[in-house]
């Protein structure tokens, strides 16, 4: 199972993966923009994730992404 997040354009998902640093691992962010479209979105898979572990991440994302939009 798979999501696709899309951010507004004012935020950033380079901005979220240095903010998640120490609770999450937002890597190659870059490589779904390839056609250079600047769609601003990520796929966050969860194939080896349990539902437990799977609303840990979404709560870990939740709350960074609440960090970036307060400052």
């Amino acid at each position: 199972m798979a999501i696709w997040l899309t951010l507004d354009k004012k935020y950033s998902w380079s901005r979220i993966a240095e903010l998640a640093k120490k609770k999450l691992e937002i890597g190659e962010w870059q490589r779904y923009d390839l056609a250079k479209n600047k769609h601003n979105a990520i796929r966050v898979g969860f194939a080896k994730f349990n539902e437990e572990e799977i609303k840990e991440l979404i709560f870990r994302l939740k709350n960074t992404i609440n960090q970036l939009i307060v400052k």
